[in-house]
């Protein structure tokens, strides 16, 4: 992933949804949204379980191609099957309040995944974990 796009996805907070890893088949993967009730399918180019495994807390944003965080990794990935777009919001003050949340990223320019310097703290935050989903 280019740093610019891990930048600009963590600069639009509204894109993402909260998921759980269900299934993890090589390059492909199924994961379970908490607010939605669809259940996309993605995949990887490389395998996915150097990544993620069943189970765990994801974020997922359909829009941009598609890109998947685990913690503060974040990866490119195609999906299926998904809920769609979140569209961007209207409110001049919500707009804002997305781009000054926005962390740091860093791109590892060999493997192409990138980390956010600050979105493990959402997770944290929501209390969202591995044990509380199984």
């Amino acid at each position: 992933m280019h740093w610019i796009k891990a930048k600009f996805a963590m600069q639009r907070g509204w894109i993402w949804r909260d998921g759980i890893v269900t299934e993890v088949d090589g390059q492909l993967g199924r994961v379970a949204y908490l607010n939605e009730t669809a259940q996309p399918r993605i995949w990887y180019h490389l395998p996915l379980e150097e990544f993620i495994q069943v189970g765990d807390p994801i974020r997922l944003a359909e829009s941009l191609g598609g890109v998947l965080m685990n913690g503060a990794r974040m990866i490119n990935i195609a999906i299926a099957d998904g809920a769609g777009e979140i569209p961007e919001p209207t409110d001049p003050e919500e707009l804002a309040k997305w781009k000054h949340q926005a962390a740091p990223v860093i791109t590892n320019l060999a493997t192409g995944q990138s980390i956010s310097l600050g979105a493990g703290e959402y997770l944290r935050d929501e209390n969202i974990t591995r044990d509380e989903q199984n």
